[in-house]
């Protein structure tokens, strides 16, 4: 489709998602994410990281610079949501490492076994960071062991489940409002469909979603998971069919 009809789709499709309010998530672990956040434009070697990893991530996919930023930020906020009081300084440097974790996980996302050469490249890029090489390997297998639909990994050590944990779900939050409102888009520009092929994949992801439903892993994740995903089965029917109702003017030139 040309970019105009493009366009008008996802702003169609974002004034239905912008009749919802936010999940839950948001307003309960605000401390975590404002920390996270703060962390993620500020820190040296985050900064460092968002300038490395430009070049293998793939805005046009869908799986760029948006989605990078968003997983690493709450994958970061889950691990500080669950920390316990008297370990927080632990549970900080945690959720660094998810933040590089989120950050490198889509780098290989186009590829087979994209996450076991994620991993490769994660370990690639980090080699020239002053972290430790236990460090280097807890982001490896959060990346490795993201593998939805798959058997999981056997994790070496808490730390590492707990960094795999909170990747996975924090992934696993975009197939709520953040799928519809730019992430399909991306995807629909990426491989130049037209308007029925861009709406036969809100049938495709709901599929997903359904299978995704019962996978969320961290505490954090199961108890503010579904609501993610109970958005998203309502917004694959309502863009569509509001999509449709616009689809004369949507196409109109």
């Amino acid at each position: 489709m040309n970019d105009s009809t493009l366009r008008k789709m996802k702003n169609e499709a974002k004034a239905v998602t912008a009749q919802y309010t936010l999940p839950r998530f948001y307003r309960d672990c605000s401390s975590e994410l404002n920390f996270c956040s703060r962390s993620f434009f500020d820190h040296p070697d985050l900064l460092r990281l968002q300038g490395d990893v430009i070049p293998f991530l793939y805005d046009d996919a869908s799986y760029g610079v948006y989605h990078a930023k968003k997983s690493a930020i709450e994958a970061g906020a889950i691990i500080l949501h669950e920390a316990p009081e008297n370990d927080i300084a632990h549970h900080r440097h945690l959720a660094y490492l998810a933040q590089f974790s989120g950050l490198l996980h889509g780098t290989c996302r186009l590829e087979q076994e994209h996450g076991e050469k994620g991993a490769e490249v994660a370990l690639m890029v980090l080699k020239e960071y002053e972290i430790s090489d236990e460090d280097r390997d807890l982001v490896a297998f959060a990346i490795r062991d993201h593998r939805p639909f798959e058997p999981r990994l056997p994790a070496p050590n808490k730390d590492a489940e707990i960094i795999a944990n909170a990747l996975y779900d924090a992934v696993n939050f975009r197939w709520g409002l953040d799928l519809y409102s730019t992430t399909l888009w991306e995807f629909s520009d990426y491989n130049e469909l037209e308007f029925d092929e861009a709406l036969a994949l809100f049938e495709k992801s709901g599929e997903i979603i359904k299978k995704l439903d019962d996978t969320f892993r961290s505490s954090t994740g199961k108890l503010y998971g579904p609501e993610f995903l109970e958005i998203g089965t309502k917004l694959v029917t309502e863009i569509p069919a509001h999509l449709n109702e616009k689809k004369r003017d949507i196409l109109s030139l």
